[in-house]
């Protein structure tokens, strides 16, 4: 999943439960900001100016090691007294990471630091309804995210072949054109799948780099070829003139016919 997806999914839980979820991760794929990932509020702001340490091996290594044994949904309290629900994430290769819901605090429970027992009490209170409604929609999100890094791992050999083959596919169609689903079919992937490792291989998405190759070639016909600019344009894929002369413009701040110029006085140079 990508990091938007996973922005959303946690913006979801928010909005459908009122509860303030953040996911941890253990490897370099999703990068996530601050508040999507750490915890904040005002226990824990505080605490971690005076005990960095003890909320890093807390809410990292210890929440890790027990997840790792569980290997299940449950319910943490740190070392100061705040709670949040821990929801691991597994794939293939391991514990990918985990969804931590909170903070919050139980009516009963105590503050270890009594010096921020005002801010303790502004946590919200541990509601079992809302919490476990929670825990059941990240639990569906965790399987799935689990899931697609299992595959994405070891598929990626298989899934850097197939994405060659495509790029082959859509440098050959550039003038017919060729729509996504159609080279997600004929690599043998789900159109969802091949967009994602399509996007990681190429760093843009499927359109965008069909506009980027069909204009790369208008620009190697300007500068080799005699073509009429209108014939570049139909070699190229485009069926409007206007769209082309903008779409050309737009890439390289000039227009076609500027551009072979230019080009051609540059080479004489």
């Amino acid at each position: 999943m990508t990091e938007n997806e996973v922005i959303d999914i946690l913006a979801a839980v928010k909005t459908l439960t009122g509860c303030h979820a953040i996911y941890r991760t253990n490897n370099e794929r999703l990068r996530l900001p601050a508040e999507y990932s750490l915890h904040y509020g005002p226990v824990c702001e505080k605490l971690k100016i005076e005990t960095q340490l003890k909320c890093n091996i807390d809410c990292v290594q210890k929440v890790n090691r027990r997840a790792q044994n569980k290997q299940a949904i449950y319910l943490k309290k740190c070392h100061a007294g705040v709670f949040e629900l821990v929801i691991p994430v597994f794939s293939t290769m391991g514990l990918e990471g985990c969804f931590l819901l909170g903070p919050m605090r139980r009516a009963k429970s105590r503050l270890a630091y009594h010096k921020l027992i005002a801010e303790y009490e502004k946590l919200p209170l541990y509601n079992k309804e809302a919490v476990a409604g929670a825990g059941k929609l990240l639990k569906v999100f965790a399987e799935f995210m689990g899931n697609t890094a299992g595959e994405i791992e070891a598929g990626k050999t298989e899934g850097e072949n197939k994405i060659n083959k495509a790029l082959a596919l859509v440098n050959a169609r550039i003038k017919s054109g060729i729509k996504a689903y159609e080279v997600a079919k004929a690599c043998g992937l789900s159109q969802w799948y091949f967009l994602h490792l399509f996007k990681r291989k190429t760093g843009m998405s499927f359109t965008n780099y069909v506009k980027r190759m069909r204009l790369e070639k208008a620009k190697t016909l300007l500068v080799c070829t005699g073509l009429k600019i209108i014939s570049i344009m139909e070699e190229t894929g485009y069926v409007n003139e206007n769209i082309f002369y903008l779409a050309f413009k737009k890439y390289t701040g000039t227009t076609p016919g500027n551009f072979r110029t230019l080009t051609k006085i540059q080479t004489k140079i």
